[in-house]
Formats: structure tokens, sequence, C-alpha cells
């Protein structure tokens, strides 16, 4: 009879773990579907058949109540009954604890601490970069460079007029007999004052010349030049277009002779030499002034 019951109240408690496990999935199923926060149809439509190949027939509606019939058929008392089906239901309504894993040696169950593995850095591979082939460009023509066109140097203003000796300065030795048998002299002339007004060309020198007569003012040569005289250092254009200048020398001074062989029998018996001496400027126009020292006197005995 002990042994019996023994068997009654195993199998008691696989039913109502079993049934327990049935209630537990329908709750969570319902519970999941509910939450979820689009109203998705989750839950099958069919209806629950728990036979073997169906052929038991179709289990509609699965109560709690059946907790305690279960129990009350193992021999429990209807008291003792209805105090385990309401533990069962508490249980139902509580959080299902996390399962904690076991180890295989039988120990107390532990909670395994995660160990962060370090994640392996990739090293960049170097990826052979091609290397461009340069192709030579087409080497460009040249253009043929232009010439510019000389430019045409302004239009000078046309100077038509003369200079002039503003003062002759003075001639160095002064104009006079030269002296018994005395045929040649050195003169210079200094402080000759030159001006040209606008539009001036420029001046392009200032000389000495002279010719030599008899007293009966025949002609014993044509004229005869020196060098030019020396500008002085402040002379020069001036700033309306002018020119201003004085001038002094030659240097060496320019000797006058006559001594270049004048025929005597023209000479008239004792008639001196007579030696005249100007001063000339020109400009780069060609135009001239002149101004008349006088002349130096010589005895008739310098003819050559």
């Amino acid at each position: 009879m002990k042994k019996r019951r023994w068997i009654f109240r195993a199998l008691g408690v696989f039913l109502a773990i079993v049934a327990v496990m049935v209630a537990t999935l329908i709750v969570l199923n319902s519970a999941a579907a509910e939450s979820l926060p689009f109203s998705l149809g989750l839950r099958s439509k069919l209806t629950a058949d728990y036979s073997q190949d169906g052929s038991q027939g179709v289990l509609g509606v699965f109560r709690l109540s059946i907790i305690g019939d279960a129990l009350r058929d193992l021999g429990l008392t209807p008291k003792e009954a209805d105090e385990q089906a309401a533990g069962i239901k508490i249980a139902l309504d509580n959080p299902v604890p996390t399962a904690t894993a076991l180890n295989f040696e039988g120990d107390d169950p532990y909670t395994p601490t995660p160990t962060l593995t370090p994640t392996p850095t990739n090293t960049p591979t170097n990826t052979p970069t091609s290397t461009p082939t340069n192709t030579p460009l087409p080497t460009k023509t040249p253009l043929p460079t232009s010439t510019k066109k000389p430019t045409k140097p302004p239009a000078t203003p046309c100077d038509s007029t003369a200079p002039v000796i503003a003062d002759p300065g003075t001639l160095i030795p002064t104009i006079g007999h030269l002296g018994t048998s005395i045929c040649s002299v050195d003169v210079e002339v200094l402080n000759a004052y030159i001006t040209d007004i606008a539009p001036s060309s420029g001046i392009k020198n200032v000389r000495i010349k002279y010719k030599v007569y008899d007293e009966g003012g025949i002609l014993y040569n044509s004229y005869i030049y020196s060098s030019p005289l020396t500008m002085c250092p402040s002379g020069g254009f001036t700033p309306s277009g002018g020119f201003d200048a004085c001038y002094d020398g030659p240097s060496p001074k320019f000797t006058l002779s006559i001594t270049p062989g004048f025929s005597a029998t023209i000479n008239s018996g004792s008639d001196l030499f007579e030696i005249h001496v100007w001063l000339i400027v020109e400009d780069n126009k060609g135009l001239t002034d002149t101004h008349f020292y006088g002349f130096y006197t010589a005895d008739h005995t310098c003819d050559g």
C-alpha cells in the first residue's frame, strides 16, 4: 500500500511539473505578443493538439485549476492541494531567475567574468603605387618674335635763329704791333659769352680764325681756324630750351703766323703785314655769328 502511494506521488509531481511548464509557455507567449510595439499576429491561429499523432483529440482550454486537481489525485488533502496550487500560481507570476552556469567538476555555481580580449590591430600593407610614366609633351614651335618698329623721336622744334656772341671776352695778347722781326703770336680768348634763344639746337663749336693782309688790303691766305674753345662748367641749355654758356681757350694757345711763304713782290716796299683775328660760333644747324677783334701788325721782313 505504501509503495503504491509513493508511485502516485511521483506521478503527480511529474504531471504538476508538466502543467507548470505548459502554463509558463502559454503565459510567456501571450505576454511577448502583447508587449510588441507593433500589432503583428504572432500567436498561432491553430488549436493546440497535444495527443500522439492527433488520435486523442484536441485540448481546447487549459485551466490552472488542473494543478489542484492533480495534487488531490496524488493523495493530498484539499487544503494541502490548494496551498501548493497557490504557491505555484505565485511562482508563475514572479520573474524567472537567471540560470547560473555549473562547471563539470561539481563545484558551486559561479558567474563567469568576461575577459576582454584585445582586438588585433590590422597592420596596413603598403600597396605598391605604380609610377606614372612621363610622356614627353610635343615641343612648342616658338612663334616669330615681332620686331618693334622704331619709335620716331619727337619732333624737334625748328632752330631758325643764329646764336649770338653776347660778349667776345678778352683776346690775349692785346691787339697791336708784334715787334721787330716778330712774325707769329700765340693767342687765347677768356670769358667769351654765347647765347642762343629757344628753341636752340645747341652749340657745335666756338673757335678763333684769322687771315693775313698787307696794308693795302691784299689777301695773302684763306681763313685758318683754331681748335674749339672749352665751355665753362656752368653753361648749357636753359629750362626754356635756349642756350647760355661762356668759353675759354683754346688750350694750348692758337699760333697766328705770317711765315707760310707770302710773296714779297706783292707787299709794297715797307708795308706791314696785318693778321686779322675773329671769334666765330656755330650751332648744330650750321647757323653762325662772328666778332672781329682787330689785327696784329708785323714787319714786312716777316715775308718768308
